[in-house]
């Protein structure tokens, strides 16, 4: 057998570059071949597998939740893509969580050595898949705007810093929701998520939340001014400390599941997709 590893070194604190010599040496005891990659090489690492899909049993990959995003499209267009295996390595590892992982590296490391396989859902939105979250409006575009410096220094408070800077500057926006049965929901929202997780930004968002059913969960936060209202704040505050079960009686929520959905707006959004 055959596995591959590839190691995002911008993902976290780096820490995990150090174990390297440990990672390859446990995934050795299973495969008889263990081809290393990394950020320099990884455009010669897709180039290997769009060539031969069968070169590899598996691929083995560490760093956060946007290398989660980026290995998930990175083998969309492969017939019969490798099984994976994740070592969360990130500053935040929402997806890791899901999977009931953390930072231990031999912990991770135990679960794709002998722990069983299991498939977990996704999406797309566009052309691209996302794995657990999309969202736009107001803090969803700090883990874009926090550096790998600030990230490595800071950790997840680097992302905190950035979204403190929103709450005066970010503006609420006109969004169009069209259901698969036709149904339109015209609001004014300061925020909207597309959720398959149980925890987003580091919080339990949803913990009963179920990744294998084919379905998503949208929640839009509505307000009528254009500035973040402090209500809002409050709202989403709360949404993300108890969950999102806490606010659902809100009349500014509007939240649902659904398996196929159209959004459109009255100006450009910056959206994150992981």
């Amino acid at each position: 057998m055959k596995c591959l590893y590839y190691h995002n070194g911008q993902s976290g604190n780096n820490k995990i570059e150090k174990k390297k010599d440990y990672i390859v040496s446990r995934l050795k005891t299973k495969f008889e071949r263990v081809d290393c990659f990394d950020n320099s090489t990884r455009l010669l690492m897709l180039e290997k597998l769009k060539a031969n899909e069968k070169e590899y049993d598996a691929i083995i990959f560490s760093g956060g939740d946007g290398t989660v995003n980026n290995m998930i499209n990175d083998l969309k267009d492969l017939k019969n893509p490798p099984i994976l295996g994740y070592i969360p390595s990130g500053t935040v590892n929402d997806f890791a969580k899901n999977l009931g992982l953390n930072k231990n590296v031999k912990k991770s490391l135990d679960a794709i050595l002998c722990g069983k396989n299991q498939s977990y859902d996704c999406f797309k939105v566009g052309e691209e898949l996302g794995i657990y979250v999309c969202g736009t409006g107001i803090f969803t575009t700090a883990s874009y705007k926090a550096n790998h410096e600030e990230k490595k220094k800071f950790g997840k408070f680097a992302y905190y810093a950035k979204s403190i800077k929103e709450l005066f500057t970010k503006e609420a926006y006109e969004v169009l929701i069209t259901k698969e049965d036709g149904t339109q929901i015209k609001a004014k929202s300061i925020l909207t998520l597309l959720i398959n997780s149980k925890s987003v930004a580091g919080y339990k968002f949803n913990k009963k939340a179920n990744l294998h059913d084919g379905k998503m969960e949208l929640v839009c936060v509505k307000q009528e001014k254009d500035k973040l209202t402090f209500k809002s704040l409050l709202t989403i505050i709360k949404m993300f400390l108890f969950g999102i079960k806490s606010v659902l009686k809100n009349k500014n929520i509007k939240y649902f599941k659904f398996e196929k959905l159209k959004i459109s707006f009255n100006n450009p959004q910056t959206i994150n997709l992981d």
